[in-house]
Protein backbone atom coordinates (compact mmCIF):
# COMPACT_ATOMS: atom_id res chain seq x y z
CA UNK A 1 0.00 0.00 0.00
CA UNK A 2 1.78 3.07 -1.03
CA UNK A 3 0.89 6.84 0.14
CA UNK A 4 -1.15 9.21 -1.77
CA UNK A 5 0.70 11.88 -3.38
CA UNK A 6 -1.67 14.05 -2.97
CA UNK A 7 -2.34 13.27 0.72
CA UNK A 8 -1.10 16.36 2.28
CA UNK A 9 0.19 16.46 5.95
CA UNK A 10 -1.35 12.78 7.11
CA UNK A 11 -0.66 13.02 10.69
CA UNK A 12 0.48 9.27 10.87
CA UNK A 13 1.60 6.31 8.74
CA UNK A 14 -1.25 4.19 7.70
CA UNK A 15 -3.11 1.62 9.59
CA UNK A 16 -2.29 3.20 12.80
CA UNK A 17 -4.49 5.08 15.37
CA UNK A 18 -5.27 8.54 14.29
CA UNK A 19 -5.22 11.19 16.94
CA UNK A 20 -6.98 14.64 16.81
CA UNK A 21 -4.40 16.58 14.75
CA UNK A 22 -3.65 20.14 16.77
CA UNK A 23 -1.18 21.69 14.19
CA UNK A 24 -4.03 24.55 13.88
CA UNK A 25 -6.68 26.90 15.11
CA UNK A 26 -7.76 26.53 11.60
CA UNK A 27 -7.98 23.15 11.18
CA UNK A 28 -9.79 22.33 14.35
CA UNK A 29 -12.43 24.56 13.09
CA UNK A 30 -12.67 22.51 9.79
CA UNK A 31 -12.62 19.49 12.07
CA UNK A 32 -15.85 20.99 14.39
CA UNK A 33 -17.70 22.04 11.06
CA UNK A 34 -17.65 18.60 9.42
CA UNK A 35 -18.65 16.73 12.78
CA UNK A 36 -21.26 19.01 12.97
CA UNK A 37 -22.15 18.25 9.09
CA UNK A 38 -21.87 14.42 9.48
CA UNK A 39 -23.86 14.27 12.99
CA UNK A 40 -26.73 16.18 10.87
CA UNK A 41 -26.23 13.68 8.23
CA UNK A 42 -23.84 14.44 5.56
CA UNK A 43 -20.50 12.53 5.11
CA UNK A 44 -18.80 15.81 3.37
CA UNK A 45 -15.94 17.60 2.96
CA UNK A 46 -14.58 20.64 4.83
CA UNK A 47 -13.38 23.75 2.81
CA UNK A 48 -10.38 26.10 3.61
CA UNK A 49 -13.09 28.98 2.66
CA UNK A 50 -16.58 29.84 1.94
CA UNK A 51 -16.74 32.33 -0.27
CA UNK A 52 -19.66 34.86 0.30
CA UNK A 53 -21.88 36.16 -2.67
CA UNK A 54 -23.00 34.95 -5.97
CA UNK A 55 -19.34 33.63 -6.69
CA UNK A 56 -17.96 31.12 -4.91
CA UNK A 57 -18.32 27.68 -2.56
CA UNK A 58 -22.48 26.74 -2.40
CA UNK A 59 -24.39 23.65 -2.26
CA UNK A 60 -26.12 22.71 -5.54
CA UNK A 61 -29.50 21.06 -5.24
CA UNK A 62 -30.92 19.05 -8.51
CA UNK A 63 -33.92 20.65 -10.21
CA UNK A 64 -37.41 18.90 -9.64
CA UNK A 65 -37.71 15.71 -11.38
CA UNK A 66 -41.06 13.54 -12.66
CA UNK A 67 -39.48 10.93 -9.84
CA UNK A 68 -36.94 10.30 -7.27
CA UNK A 69 -32.91 10.98 -7.74
CA UNK A 70 -30.20 9.28 -6.11
CA UNK A 71 -29.13 13.19 -4.85
CA UNK A 72 -31.03 12.15 -1.87
CA UNK A 73 -28.20 10.46 -0.75
CA UNK A 74 -25.29 12.59 -1.71
CA UNK A 75 -23.94 16.37 -1.16
CA UNK A 76 -22.40 18.36 -4.04
CA UNK A 77 -20.29 21.69 -3.17
CA UNK A 78 -19.40 23.45 -6.32
CA UNK A 79 -17.31 26.53 -6.74
CA UNK A 80 -19.69 28.35 -8.81
CA UNK A 81 -17.81 30.91 -11.61
CA UNK A 82 -15.13 28.35 -11.77
CA UNK A 83 -15.45 27.11 -15.03
CA UNK A 84 -15.99 28.68 -18.52
CA UNK A 85 -20.05 29.15 -18.08
CA UNK A 86 -20.10 32.88 -17.94
CA UNK A 87 -21.35 34.37 -15.08
CA UNK A 88 -21.20 32.36 -11.86
CA UNK A 89 -25.05 32.61 -11.91
CA UNK A 90 -25.15 30.58 -15.30
CA UNK A 91 -22.02 28.22 -14.42
CA UNK A 92 -24.08 27.27 -11.02
CA UNK A 93 -27.30 26.59 -13.08
CA UNK A 94 -25.24 24.42 -15.77
CA UNK A 95 -23.86 22.44 -13.06
CA UNK A 96 -27.34 21.85 -11.46
CA UNK A 97 -28.69 20.50 -14.76
CA UNK A 98 -25.83 17.88 -15.37
CA UNK A 99 -26.15 17.30 -11.57
CA UNK A 100 -29.45 16.20 -12.27
CA UNK A 101 -29.69 14.44 -15.14
CA UNK A 102 -27.30 12.31 -13.64
CA UNK A 103 -28.19 11.35 -10.72
CA UNK A 104 -31.73 10.71 -11.96
CA UNK A 105 -30.04 8.15 -14.45
CA UNK A 106 -28.12 6.62 -11.75
CA UNK A 107 -31.63 6.15 -9.61
CA UNK A 108 -33.51 4.61 -12.67
CA UNK A 109 -30.46 2.48 -13.37
CA UNK A 110 -29.79 0.69 -10.08
CA UNK A 111 -33.11 0.95 -8.19
CA UNK A 112 -34.38 -2.67 -7.14
CA UNK A 113 -37.64 -1.47 -6.75
CA UNK A 114 -38.70 0.56 -9.36
CA UNK A 115 -39.44 -0.03 -13.22
CA UNK A 116 -39.16 2.68 -16.07
CA UNK A 117 -40.60 2.70 -19.53
CA UNK A 118 -38.02 1.61 -22.54
CA UNK A 119 -35.50 1.34 -19.13
CA UNK A 120 -33.96 -1.97 -18.50
CA UNK A 121 -32.15 -1.49 -14.74
CA UNK A 122 -31.62 -3.18 -11.48
CA UNK A 123 -35.28 -4.65 -11.29
CA UNK A 124 -36.30 -5.80 -14.58
CA UNK A 125 -33.01 -8.15 -14.66
CA UNK A 126 -34.71 -9.73 -11.71
CA UNK A 127 -37.76 -9.71 -13.43
CA UNK A 128 -36.57 -11.24 -16.61
CA UNK A 129 -33.54 -13.92 -15.23
CA UNK A 130 -32.24 -16.01 -18.70
CA UNK A 131 -33.52 -13.17 -20.87
CA UNK A 132 -30.89 -10.73 -22.80
CA UNK A 133 -31.03 -7.21 -21.95
CA UNK A 134 -29.26 -4.02 -23.08
CA UNK A 135 -28.43 -1.88 -19.95
CA UNK A 136 -27.25 1.94 -19.36
CA UNK A 137 -23.20 2.11 -19.39
CA UNK A 138 -22.64 3.16 -15.62
CA UNK A 139 -24.72 -0.28 -14.84
CA UNK A 140 -22.81 -2.34 -16.97
CA UNK A 141 -19.58 -1.23 -16.05
CA UNK A 142 -20.36 -1.26 -12.11
CA UNK A 143 -21.40 -5.19 -12.52
CA UNK A 144 -18.29 -5.57 -14.30
CA UNK A 145 -15.94 -4.60 -11.82
CA UNK A 146 -17.48 -6.78 -9.31
CA UNK A 147 -17.48 -9.68 -11.37
CA UNK A 148 -13.68 -9.34 -12.71
CA UNK A 149 -12.55 -8.68 -9.07
CA UNK A 150 -14.10 -12.24 -8.33
CA UNK A 151 -17.12 -10.48 -6.11
CA UNK A 152 -20.62 -11.75 -5.86
CA UNK A 153 -21.86 -9.64 -2.90
CA UNK A 154 -24.23 -8.22 -5.59
CA UNK A 155 -25.71 -11.90 -5.52
CA UNK A 156 -27.07 -11.51 -1.71
CA UNK A 157 -30.37 -9.55 -3.42
CA UNK A 158 -32.75 -11.10 -1.26
CA UNK A 159 -30.77 -10.87 1.91
CA UNK A 160 -30.09 -6.62 1.37
CA UNK A 161 -33.85 -6.57 0.94
CA UNK A 162 -34.29 -8.21 4.80
CA UNK A 163 -31.22 -6.47 6.20
CA UNK A 164 -32.85 -2.97 4.99
CA UNK A 165 -36.07 -4.55 7.08
CA UNK A 166 -33.79 -4.02 9.99
CA UNK A 167 -32.81 -0.85 9.43
CA UNK A 168 -36.01 0.06 9.26
CA UNK A 169 -37.29 -1.86 12.46
CA UNK A 170 -39.27 -0.04 15.01
CA UNK A 171 -38.29 -2.55 18.01
CA UNK A 172 -35.87 -5.73 19.13
CA UNK A 173 -39.29 -8.11 18.42
CA UNK A 174 -39.72 -6.94 14.66
CA UNK A 175 -35.87 -7.10 13.91
CA UNK A 176 -35.19 -10.19 15.72
CA UNK A 177 -37.96 -12.14 13.52
CA UNK A 178 -35.85 -11.15 10.49
CA UNK A 179 -32.47 -11.27 11.77
CA UNK A 180 -29.94 -13.49 9.94
CA UNK A 181 -28.05 -13.99 12.91
CA UNK A 182 -31.37 -15.68 14.36
CA UNK A 183 -32.45 -17.91 11.70
CA UNK A 184 -33.44 -21.14 13.33
CA UNK A 185 -34.54 -22.55 10.11
CA UNK A 186 -31.48 -21.61 7.97
CA UNK A 187 -33.61 -19.86 5.13
CA UNK A 188 -30.61 -17.23 4.85
CA UNK A 189 -28.35 -20.01 5.09
CA UNK A 190 -30.12 -21.55 1.62
CA UNK A 191 -30.00 -18.00 0.04
CA UNK A 192 -26.71 -17.75 0.63
CA UNK A 193 -25.31 -21.13 -0.78
CA UNK A 194 -27.43 -19.76 -3.90
CA UNK A 195 -25.45 -16.85 -4.01
CA UNK A 196 -21.82 -18.27 -3.69
CA UNK A 197 -23.09 -20.65 -6.25
CA UNK A 198 -21.85 -19.53 -9.74
CA UNK A 199 -24.32 -22.23 -11.48
CA UNK A 200 -27.65 -21.22 -9.16
CA UNK A 201 -26.72 -17.81 -10.32
CA UNK A 202 -24.87 -15.74 -12.60
CA UNK A 203 -25.06 -12.35 -14.32
CA UNK A 204 -23.43 -13.11 -17.91
CA UNK A 205 -21.62 -10.36 -19.51
CA UNK A 206 -22.02 -10.05 -23.72
CA UNK A 207 -20.35 -6.87 -24.61
CA UNK A 208 -22.25 -3.74 -25.45
CA UNK A 209 -24.60 -3.33 -22.31
CA UNK A 210 -25.72 -6.98 -23.39
CA UNK A 211 -25.90 -9.02 -20.26
CA UNK A 212 -28.32 -11.99 -19.10
CA UNK A 213 -29.00 -13.24 -15.32
CA UNK A 214 -28.66 -16.97 -15.76
CA UNK A 215 -30.74 -18.75 -13.24
CA UNK A 216 -30.94 -22.18 -12.29
CA UNK A 217 -34.33 -24.19 -11.80
CA UNK A 218 -33.71 -25.02 -8.53
CA UNK A 219 -33.03 -21.34 -7.48
CA UNK A 220 -36.03 -20.11 -9.00
CA UNK A 221 -38.59 -23.14 -7.91
CA UNK A 222 -37.12 -21.53 -4.40
CA UNK A 223 -37.31 -18.10 -4.89
CA UNK A 224 -41.11 -18.85 -6.21
CA UNK A 225 -41.67 -20.77 -3.62
CA UNK A 226 -40.71 -18.29 -1.03
CA UNK A 227 -41.54 -14.71 -2.57
CA UNK A 228 -38.12 -13.52 -3.42
CA UNK A 229 -37.95 -11.22 -6.67
CA UNK A 230 -34.15 -9.69 -6.11
CA UNK A 231 -31.67 -12.00 -7.36
CA UNK A 232 -29.64 -9.27 -7.45
CA UNK A 233 -28.65 -6.13 -5.52
CA UNK A 234 -26.00 -3.75 -4.71
CA UNK A 235 -27.02 -2.83 -1.33
CA UNK A 236 -24.73 -0.86 0.30
CA UNK A 237 -22.50 -1.01 -2.45
CA UNK A 238 -24.14 1.20 -4.94
CA UNK A 239 -23.40 4.91 -3.64
CA UNK A 240 -19.57 3.85 -4.53
CA UNK A 241 -20.42 3.61 -8.59
CA UNK A 242 -23.07 6.16 -8.06
CA UNK A 243 -20.27 8.55 -6.95
CA UNK A 244 -17.82 7.61 -9.83
CA UNK A 245 -20.71 7.94 -12.10
CA UNK A 246 -21.90 11.52 -10.84
CA UNK A 247 -17.93 12.75 -10.31
CA UNK A 248 -16.89 11.64 -13.99
CA UNK A 249 -20.23 13.67 -15.64
CA UNK A 250 -19.42 16.71 -13.76
CA UNK A 251 -15.37 16.21 -15.08
CA UNK A 252 -16.35 16.12 -18.25
CA UNK A 253 -18.30 19.26 -17.91
CA UNK A 254 -15.89 20.87 -16.68
CA UNK A 255 -16.91 21.28 -13.15
CA UNK A 256 -13.37 20.10 -12.23
CA UNK A 257 -13.96 22.34 -8.64
CA UNK A 258 -16.66 20.25 -6.89
CA UNK A 259 -16.61 18.07 -3.84
CA UNK A 260 -19.32 15.03 -3.79
CA UNK A 261 -19.87 13.09 -0.64
CA UNK A 262 -22.34 10.33 -0.12
CA UNK A 263 -23.47 10.50 3.15
CA UNK A 264 -22.58 6.48 4.00
CA UNK A 265 -18.72 7.50 3.26
CA UNK A 266 -18.21 7.57 -0.63
CA UNK A 267 -16.68 10.97 -1.79
CA UNK A 268 -14.86 12.52 -4.73
CA UNK A 269 -12.81 15.43 -4.57
CA UNK A 270 -12.63 16.39 -8.49
CA UNK A 271 -9.79 19.20 -8.65
CA UNK A 272 -7.26 20.52 -7.19
CA UNK A 273 -9.56 21.58 -4.00
CA UNK A 274 -7.97 21.48 0.04
CA UNK A 275 -10.21 19.47 1.72
CA UNK A 276 -10.97 17.35 5.11
CA UNK A 277 -12.22 14.15 6.02
CA UNK A 278 -13.37 13.43 9.68
CA UNK A 279 -11.61 9.73 11.65
CA UNK A 280 -15.03 8.57 13.63
CA UNK A 281 -14.98 5.76 16.04
CA UNK A 282 -16.97 4.26 18.55
CA UNK A 283 -16.75 5.37 22.37
CA UNK A 284 -18.99 4.32 25.01
CA UNK A 285 -21.85 3.97 22.54
CA UNK A 286 -21.16 7.00 20.81
CA UNK A 287 -19.44 8.35 17.58
CA UNK A 288 -17.24 11.21 18.24
CA UNK A 289 -14.07 12.54 15.94
CA UNK A 290 -10.51 10.99 16.89
CA UNK A 291 -8.95 12.70 13.84
CA UNK A 292 -8.62 14.13 10.45
CA UNK A 293 -6.97 13.84 7.26
CA UNK A 294 -5.85 16.95 5.37
CA UNK A 295 -5.80 16.04 1.25
CA UNK A 296 -5.98 18.18 -1.60
CA UNK A 297 -7.65 16.63 -4.96
CA UNK A 298 -8.16 15.16 -6.95
CA UNK A 299 -8.86 12.58 -4.67
CA UNK A 300 -11.37 9.63 -3.55
CA UNK A 301 -12.58 8.46 -0.20
CA UNK A 302 -14.04 5.16 1.10
CA UNK A 303 -15.55 5.34 4.64
CA UNK A 304 -16.43 2.22 6.55
CA UNK A 305 -17.57 2.06 10.16
CA UNK A 306 -19.31 -0.34 12.06
CA UNK A 307 -21.85 2.04 13.62
CA UNK A 308 -24.37 4.73 13.55
CA UNK A 309 -23.45 7.93 13.79
CA UNK A 310 -27.08 9.92 13.46
CA UNK A 311 -29.11 11.22 11.03
CA UNK A 312 -29.17 9.99 7.22
CA UNK A 313 -25.59 8.24 7.98
CA UNK A 314 -27.61 5.88 10.40
CA UNK A 315 -29.62 4.29 7.51
CA UNK A 316 -29.15 0.48 7.04
CA UNK A 317 -28.12 -0.01 10.75
CA UNK A 318 -29.89 -1.05 14.20
CA UNK A 319 -29.09 -1.33 17.32
CA UNK A 320 -30.79 -3.68 19.87
CA UNK A 321 -31.54 -2.60 23.47
CA UNK A 322 -28.58 -4.98 24.66
CA UNK A 323 -26.40 -2.78 22.36
CA UNK A 324 -25.97 -5.12 19.78
CA UNK A 325 -25.60 -3.65 16.25
CA UNK A 326 -26.62 -5.15 12.92
CA UNK A 327 -24.49 -3.39 9.84
CA UNK A 328 -25.13 -3.17 6.05
CA UNK A 329 -21.83 -4.70 5.34
CA UNK A 330 -23.27 -8.51 4.49
CA UNK A 331 -20.69 -11.50 4.03
CA UNK A 332 -21.16 -14.20 1.64
CA UNK A 333 -22.55 -16.33 4.49
CA UNK A 334 -25.60 -14.08 4.71
CA UNK A 335 -24.23 -12.60 8.28
CA UNK A 336 -23.02 -8.83 8.51
CA UNK A 337 -19.64 -8.84 9.37
CA UNK A 338 -17.27 -5.61 10.14
CA UNK A 339 -13.45 -6.66 10.33
CA UNK A 340 -12.84 -3.00 11.92
CA UNK A 341 -14.64 -0.31 14.14
CA UNK A 342 -13.74 2.41 11.15
CA UNK A 343 -11.43 1.88 7.97
CA UNK A 344 -10.62 5.58 5.95
CA UNK A 345 -9.22 4.85 2.52
CA UNK A 346 -8.13 7.32 0.28
CA UNK A 347 -6.53 7.94 -3.23
CA UNK A 348 -5.62 10.40 -5.76
CA UNK A 349 -5.43 7.40 -8.53
CA UNK A 350 -8.29 5.00 -7.22
CA UNK A 351 -12.10 6.14 -7.77
CA UNK A 352 -14.25 4.74 -5.18
CA UNK A 353 -15.77 1.61 -6.45
CA UNK A 354 -12.23 0.79 -7.50
CA UNK A 355 -10.78 0.73 -3.88
CA UNK A 356 -14.20 -0.36 -2.49
CA UNK A 357 -13.84 -4.01 -4.48
CA UNK A 358 -9.92 -4.56 -3.24
CA UNK A 359 -11.30 -3.37 0.32
CA UNK A 360 -14.43 -5.70 0.76
CA UNK A 361 -12.80 -9.34 1.24
CA UNK A 362 -10.80 -7.52 3.76
CA UNK A 363 -13.30 -5.42 5.70
CA UNK A 364 -16.09 -8.38 5.26
CA UNK A 365 -14.01 -10.58 7.74
CA UNK A 366 -14.09 -11.74 11.42
CA UNK A 367 -10.60 -10.15 12.29
CA UNK A 368 -8.91 -7.75 10.28
CA UNK A 369 -5.68 -9.01 8.19
CA UNK A 370 -3.27 -5.80 8.46
CA UNK A 371 -0.47 -7.42 6.08
CA UNK A 372 -2.97 -7.62 3.31
CA UNK A 373 -4.37 -4.91 3.76
CA UNK A 374 -1.06 -2.91 3.71
CA UNK A 375 0.10 -4.68 0.55
CA UNK A 376 -2.69 -2.74 -1.03
CA UNK A 377 -1.64 -0.56 -3.85
CA UNK A 378 -2.88 2.68 -5.24
CA UNK A 379 -4.62 4.09 -1.89
CA UNK A 380 -3.69 5.04 1.84
CA UNK A 381 -5.70 3.67 4.59
CA UNK A 382 -6.56 4.81 8.30
CA UNK A 383 -7.73 2.50 10.99
CA UNK A 384 -9.84 4.85 13.93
Amino acid sequence: MKKNANAKDAPVSPLEQMELDKASKGRRIIAAVLFLILAAGSFAYGFHALVRGEKGWREIKTLGTDGPTSASDFVLMYDAGSSDEGSAQEDARSVTALYTQAALTCYRLFTPDERFDGLENVRSINEKPNQVLTVGEPLYSAIELLEKNGLRQHYLGPIYAAYDQIGLSEDDVYARAIDPWLDAEAYYGQIAAFAADPASVQLELLGDGKLRLAVSEEYLAFAGGNDIHRFIDFGWMKNAFIADYIAGQLAEGGYSRSILSSFDGFSRVLGPVPSSVPLMALEDGQAVQKGIVELTGPVSTVSLRAFPSGGSTAAGFYRYQDGTVRTPYICMDGKDRAASGSLTAYSGELSCAEMLVRLLPLYLAESLDVFALDALDGMTVVLS
